[in-house]
């Protein structure tokens, strides 16, 4: 589905935001496309509490997200990474496994994720498996 003009640009400018980590700029570009309605605008609004060193509220966006949007895998791979980094590796686990299942997957991208959070938990054949994974499932 491709979205209209106007709603693209404004789409593409937030995800500028969060590259020039302007987490202010893209956390209110982020509200604004929720408020449309799209599921990116969670995606924008986590990512930019992340950058402002909100991690609570990050990850309760992303929890409101997948609630909202469970077949896009992007929002339970970034759900994935902040559990991880927060050390909730069993709900990192439990959200990468939902992120597999969504369509259109990069599953190559969530098996590394699974590998890395495998890693941290000195789990390391299962890590290795999973980096296989990665690597060879792009």
């Amino acid at each position: 589905m491709s979205l209209p003009r106007n709603f693209q640009r404004l789409v593409d400018k937030a995800y500028e935001r969060l590259d020039q980590w302007e987490w202010k700029q893209a956390l209110k570009l982020g509200k604004e496309i929720k408020a449309k309605r799209y599921s990116a605008g969670f995606e924008v609004i986590a990512r930019a509490y992340w950058g402002l060193q909100q991690p609570k509220k990050a990850i309760a966006t992303l929890q409101e997200g997948v609630k909202t949007a469970p077949q896009v895998w992007i929002l339970w791979e970034y759900f994935g990474h902040y559990l991880s980094d927060s050390k909730k590796y069993a709900k990192a686990l439990k959200a990468f496994g939902c992120a597999l299942k969504c369509p259109g997957v990069s599953s190559g991208s969530v098996s590394y994720n699974i590998a890395l959070v495998c890693k941290r938990q000195a789990r390391y054949s299962e890590a290795l498996k999973y980096a296989e994974i990665a690597l060879t499932d792009r």
